[in-house]
Protein backbone atom coordinates (compact mmCIF):
# COMPACT_ATOMS: atom_id res chain seq x y z
CA UNK A 1 0.00 0.00 0.00
CA UNK A 2 1.28 3.55 -0.58
CA UNK A 3 2.26 5.81 1.96
CA UNK A 4 0.28 8.55 2.89
CA UNK A 5 2.55 12.07 3.01
CA UNK A 6 0.73 14.55 4.72
CA UNK A 7 3.43 16.87 6.37
CA UNK A 8 7.88 17.28 5.73
CA UNK A 9 8.34 14.49 8.84
CA UNK A 10 6.35 12.04 6.60
CA UNK A 11 8.74 13.13 4.15
CA UNK A 12 11.44 13.04 5.28
CA UNK A 13 10.92 9.50 7.40
CA UNK A 14 10.32 8.01 3.98
CA UNK A 15 13.19 9.66 2.46
CA UNK A 16 15.87 9.29 5.24
CA UNK A 17 18.59 10.08 2.54
CA UNK A 18 17.38 13.73 1.81
CA UNK A 19 18.86 16.37 4.27
CA UNK A 20 18.23 19.57 3.77
CA UNK A 21 20.77 22.23 4.41
CA UNK A 22 21.56 23.60 7.40
CA UNK A 23 23.28 27.10 6.85
CA UNK A 24 22.23 28.16 3.02
CA UNK A 25 23.28 31.11 2.09
CA UNK A 26 20.57 34.09 2.08
CA UNK A 27 19.64 34.97 -0.96
CA UNK A 28 21.81 38.60 -2.17
CA UNK A 29 19.68 41.20 -3.28
CA UNK A 30 22.06 44.33 -5.07
CA UNK A 31 20.06 46.84 -2.96
CA UNK A 32 18.35 45.64 -0.04
CA UNK A 33 15.12 47.27 0.38
CA UNK A 34 13.91 48.13 -3.33
CA UNK A 35 12.22 46.02 -5.26
CA UNK A 36 10.23 45.27 -8.07
CA UNK A 37 6.53 44.40 -7.61
CA UNK A 38 3.21 43.53 -9.81
CA UNK A 39 4.25 43.35 -13.33
CA UNK A 40 7.22 45.14 -13.03
CA UNK A 41 10.96 44.16 -13.75
CA UNK A 42 14.09 46.04 -12.63
CA UNK A 43 17.20 46.10 -13.75
CA UNK A 44 19.79 47.82 -11.18
CA UNK A 45 23.31 49.38 -12.71
CA UNK A 46 25.57 52.04 -10.69
CA UNK A 47 23.60 55.37 -10.00
CA UNK A 48 20.29 53.95 -12.04
CA UNK A 49 16.87 51.87 -12.11
CA UNK A 50 15.73 50.42 -15.47
CA UNK A 51 11.97 49.67 -15.14
CA UNK A 52 9.76 47.91 -17.70
CA UNK A 53 5.87 47.78 -17.12
CA UNK A 54 4.21 44.52 -18.26
CA UNK A 55 0.71 45.26 -17.40
CA UNK A 56 -1.60 47.05 -14.80
CA UNK A 57 -0.77 48.65 -11.57
CA UNK A 58 3.10 48.65 -11.96
CA UNK A 59 5.12 49.25 -8.94
CA UNK A 60 8.20 49.53 -6.41
CA UNK A 61 8.55 48.99 -3.15
CA UNK A 62 11.11 50.11 -0.69
CA UNK A 63 11.33 48.44 3.32
CA UNK A 64 12.28 50.20 6.29
CA UNK A 65 11.01 48.60 8.78
CA UNK A 66 14.63 46.87 9.79
CA UNK A 67 16.14 50.12 9.55
CA UNK A 68 16.25 51.06 12.90
CA UNK A 69 18.39 54.72 13.01
CA UNK A 70 15.93 56.31 10.04
CA UNK A 71 14.99 59.42 11.51
CA UNK A 72 11.38 60.56 12.30
CA UNK A 73 10.15 62.93 9.07
CA UNK A 74 8.71 65.17 7.01
CA UNK A 75 10.95 63.85 3.99
CA UNK A 76 11.17 64.37 0.72
CA UNK A 77 11.45 61.62 -2.01
CA UNK A 78 13.62 62.60 -4.83
CA UNK A 79 14.31 61.18 -8.16
CA UNK A 80 14.88 61.68 -12.17
CA UNK A 81 12.68 60.04 -14.32
CA UNK A 82 12.92 59.43 -17.70
CA UNK A 83 9.64 57.93 -19.08
CA UNK A 84 7.16 58.22 -22.04
CA UNK A 85 4.14 58.71 -22.02
CA UNK A 86 2.58 60.94 -19.61
CA UNK A 87 -0.04 60.91 -16.54
CA UNK A 88 0.49 61.20 -12.87
CA UNK A 89 2.34 58.69 -10.66
CA UNK A 90 1.50 58.11 -6.98
CA UNK A 91 3.60 57.39 -3.54
CA UNK A 92 2.14 55.58 -1.05
CA UNK A 93 3.45 55.08 2.36
CA UNK A 94 3.24 53.78 6.40
CA UNK A 95 4.39 54.93 9.53
CA UNK A 96 3.56 51.60 11.39
CA UNK A 97 4.78 47.55 10.83
CA UNK A 98 1.50 46.35 10.76
CA UNK A 99 -0.29 48.45 7.88
CA UNK A 100 0.16 46.38 4.18
CA UNK A 101 0.45 48.86 1.50
CA UNK A 102 -1.02 50.50 0.02
CA UNK A 103 -3.03 51.27 2.96
CA UNK A 104 -2.71 54.57 4.51
CA UNK A 105 -1.16 57.58 2.82
CA UNK A 106 -1.15 58.13 -0.93
CA UNK A 107 0.48 61.42 -2.54
CA UNK A 108 -0.24 62.05 -6.26
CA UNK A 109 2.54 63.90 -8.55
CA UNK A 110 1.98 64.84 -12.14
CA UNK A 111 4.61 63.21 -14.54
CA UNK A 112 5.49 65.05 -17.97
CA UNK A 113 5.95 62.00 -20.25
CA UNK A 114 8.24 63.73 -22.54
CA UNK A 115 10.74 61.10 -22.73
CA UNK A 116 13.46 63.99 -21.25
CA UNK A 117 14.44 63.82 -17.73
CA UNK A 118 12.25 65.13 -15.49
CA UNK A 119 13.31 65.80 -11.63
CA UNK A 120 10.65 64.86 -9.07
CA UNK A 121 10.51 66.09 -5.49
CA UNK A 122 7.47 64.74 -3.42
CA UNK A 123 7.28 66.00 -0.12
CA UNK A 124 6.17 63.55 2.31
CA UNK A 125 4.60 65.18 5.61
CA UNK A 126 4.67 63.70 8.94
CA UNK A 127 6.41 63.43 12.10
CA UNK A 128 6.85 59.68 12.23
CA UNK A 129 9.27 57.19 10.91
CA UNK A 130 8.61 56.03 7.04
CA UNK A 131 8.18 52.13 7.26
CA UNK A 132 7.13 51.21 3.85
CA UNK A 133 6.84 53.27 0.27
CA UNK A 134 5.23 52.10 -2.62
CA UNK A 135 6.26 54.03 -5.96
CA UNK A 136 3.70 53.86 -9.26
CA UNK A 137 5.65 55.67 -12.09
CA UNK A 138 3.06 54.25 -14.22
CA UNK A 139 -0.61 52.59 -15.01
CA UNK A 140 0.22 50.32 -17.39
CA UNK A 141 2.49 48.86 -20.13
CA UNK A 142 5.71 50.51 -20.57
CA UNK A 143 9.38 51.47 -19.44
CA UNK A 144 11.02 53.99 -17.33
CA UNK A 145 14.63 54.88 -15.66
CA UNK A 146 15.19 56.15 -12.59
CA UNK A 147 18.34 58.51 -11.42
CA UNK A 148 19.51 59.20 -7.62
CA UNK A 149 16.05 57.89 -6.11
CA UNK A 150 17.19 58.66 -2.58
CA UNK A 151 15.18 59.71 0.67
CA UNK A 152 15.61 63.07 1.63
CA UNK A 153 15.56 64.86 5.37
CA UNK A 154 13.66 68.10 5.88
CA UNK A 155 16.87 69.73 5.31
CA UNK A 156 17.88 68.18 2.39
CA UNK A 157 20.75 65.88 3.42
CA UNK A 158 20.32 61.75 2.15
CA UNK A 159 18.76 59.21 4.24
CA UNK A 160 18.58 56.25 1.92
CA UNK A 161 19.95 56.13 -1.85
CA UNK A 162 18.48 52.94 -3.52
CA UNK A 163 20.78 53.73 -6.77
CA UNK A 164 24.11 54.44 -5.51
CA UNK A 165 27.27 55.25 -8.10
CA UNK A 166 29.35 52.42 -6.32
CA UNK A 167 27.69 49.17 -5.07
CA UNK A 168 28.49 48.34 -1.41
CA UNK A 169 30.32 45.45 -0.28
Amino acid sequence: PAASIKTLRDWLRLRPHFKPPRNAAPRKRPHPGIRARKNTRMTQKPGLLELTFHGEDPRLAMDLRNDKALPVGPYVLAFKLNKAPGGGGEVFYTTDNKTVLPKRNRIDFPIDGSGGPQDVRIPIPTDQSLKQIRLDVSDGPGSASLRNLRLLDSEGRIIKDWTPEKPKG
